[in-house]
């Protein structure tokens, strides 16, 4: 099949209109995030040049987790407090 849609960006809503899911072409990378019922960003996933994340968010979305690989092989586990300071980095 030949048809090709391409876009900067998708958004994925439910049956409602309320937003579920994006995906976004950025200048620094792809990203695809998701939300929660109230439409709050709760999860992204991305590249970025140097790595790949993924980041947990809460209730509120403020982010909690990111876990990164970065090309030179060195992993990274990151944990924010709920101001959002970094708290452990492993």
């Amino acid at each position: 099949m030949s048809d090709v849609v391409q876009a900067q960006q998708f958004i994925l809503v439910d049956s409602n209109g309320n937003k579920q899911a994006g995906l976004f072409a950025t200048a620094t990378g792809p990203t695809m995030q998701f939300y929660d019922d109230r439409q709050v960003l709760r999860a992204a996933i991305g590249w970025a040049p140097g790595a790949s994340s993924v980041q947990l968010f809460d209730a509120d979305g403020h982010m909690r987790a990111t876990i990164a690989a970065f090309d030179s092989g060195e992993p990274m586990v990151q944990l924010f407090d709920s101001e959002g300071h970094a708290t452990k980095t492993l």
